[in-house]
C-alpha cells in the first residue's frame, strides 16, 4: 500500500476513569491517522487539519500547545535526570505521582494536582535535552506552522496521556471547558507499530472528543451562527407526479442545493404555506401540465417573482440562481 496511509474514523469508545463534565465512560471520538512517514511536514498538516476543523465549526479563542517528546536517543539520559529530581521532591508529590517516579516519570507532568504541578514547574525539561535530529524535526514543525500563520505555544510540560508518543505532541484547548479544557490532541508514534511486532513504521495522529467538542461549540454560541440554509422546495400539484418530483429532488441535492419536498400529502396551498414558514428561498412547481410541457415554474418566495425553466436545464439554472443569491 502506498505510504503515507491517511485514515480517519468516528465511533464510540470506552474508558475506565472517573466520569467528569464532558468526559464519560462511553464517549464518541473522531480520529485521524497518517502512517508511514516521519516527515515534519506531516506533523504540521495534522495540526492544521484539526485547527481548520475547529474553525469550520465556528470555534474561536482556542489555544494550540505543542511539544517534543524526543526519541530513544535522547530520552534515557533525560529520564535519569528527571527521576533524580522527582526522587529529591518525593514527599511533595501526591501518592499517584510517587508511584510514577519508577513506572514513568514523564507522566508526572500530566498530573492535575496543584502541589505536583508546582514541583514539576522547576523540573528539567526534555526540550533542553533533545538530540540533533529531534531538535531539527521540532524546529521544522514550528516553521511549517508559522508559514501557515498558525499561532502556537511551546509547552514543555505537554506529554499527553499515552506513553507511546515520540517527537511531536500537540493539544488544543477551549476557554469554555474549565479544568478539562482539551477538545483535541495527538502526537507522533514512530515506534508503536514496531512495539506490536511490525516493521518500523512511523505515524502521527490526533483524536477529538465529540461530547466535549459539542459543549465548547454550544458555550461559545457557535451553533447560533450556523445557517439553516433552505434553498429549494418542490411543490407537487398532483401526487401522480411525485416520482418525477423525487427524481428532481435528488438531482438538486447532488448538485449541492439544499432541497426538500412534502411528505405529508398537503394540498398545493398548504405546501406553499409550509415552504414560506420554513424559509425556503425558491419553490419549484411540478404537475402533470409542467411535465407534459417539460417546463417548470420557479417562484422567488421573497419577491413573488415567477419564471419558467426547461426541465432539462433546471439543475444548472437553479445552481446558478442559488449561488448568486
Amino acid at each position: 500500500m502506498p505510504q503515507p496511509v491517511k485514515l480517519y474514523y468516528m465511533g464510540p469508545m470506552f474508558r475506565y476513569e472517573r466520569p467528569q463534565a464532558g468526559r464519560y465512560r462511553q464517549f464518541w471520538q473522531i480520529g485521524v491517522e497518517a502512517i508511514g512517514s516521519d516527515d515534519p511536514a506531516l506533523d504540521a498538516e495534522s495540526i492544521l487539519l484539526m485547527i481548520n476543523y475547529f474553525k469550520s465549526l465556528g470555534l474561536k479563542g482556542l489555544t494550540l500547545y505543542i511539544n517534543s517528546m524526543g526519541c530513544d536517543k535522547d530520552r534515557p539520559k533525560y529520564m535519569e535526570l528527571l527521576r533524580e529530581y522527582a526522587e529529591a521532591n518525593r514527599k511533595r508529590l501526591c501518592k499517584d505521582c510517587q508511584k510514577r517516579i519508577d513506572l514513568n516519570p514523564l507522566r508526572l507532568f500530566d498530573c492535575k494536582d496543584e502541589s505536583c504541578q508546582l514541583v514539576m514547574k522547576d523540573a528539567p525539561k526534555l526540550l533542553n535535552y533533545l538530540e540533533e535530529d529531534c531538535r531539527k524535526h521540532f524546529n521544522m514543525v514550528k516553521r511549517y506552522l508559522e508559514m501557515q500563520k498558525i499561532e502556537y505555544i511551546v509547552k514543555p510540560e505537554l506529554v499527553r496521556g499515552l506513553d507511546y508518543y515520540t517527537k511531536t505532541t500537540f493539544e488544543v484547548i477551549s476557554p469554555f471547558l474549565g479544568a478539562q479544557n482539551a477538545i483535541g490532541g495527538g502526537g507522533r508514534y514512530d515506534k508503536l507499530v514496531e512495539e506490536f511486532g511490525g516493521s518500523p513504521t512511523p505515524g502521527i495522529g490526533f483524536a477529538i472528543g465529540t461530547e466535549r467538542l459539542a459543549i465548547a461549540v454550544e458555550k461559545e454560541g457557535a451553533f447560533d451562527s450556523i445557517e439553516d440554509r433552505m434553498d429549494v422546495f418542490i411543490a407537487v400539484a398532483d401526487q401522480s407526479t411525485k416520482p418525477n418530483a423525487i427524481d428532481i429532488l435528488y438531482a438538486l441535492r447532488e448538485a449541492g442545493i439544499s432541497a426538500d419536498i412534502d411528505y405529508m400529502g398537503r394540498s398545493l396551498k398548504a405546501q406553499l404555506k409550509y415552504a414560506n414558514r420554513r424559509g425556503f428561498k425558491y419553490t419549484v412547481f411540478i404537475g402533470p401540465e409542467e411535465l407534459e410541457k417539460k417546463r417548470v415554474a420557479v417562484r422567488n418566495m421573497e419577491t413573488g417573482e415567477q419564471i419558467e425553466i426547461n426541465i432539462d436545464e433546471l439543475i444548472k439554472v437553479m445552481r446558478d440562481i442559488v449561488k448568486a443569491a
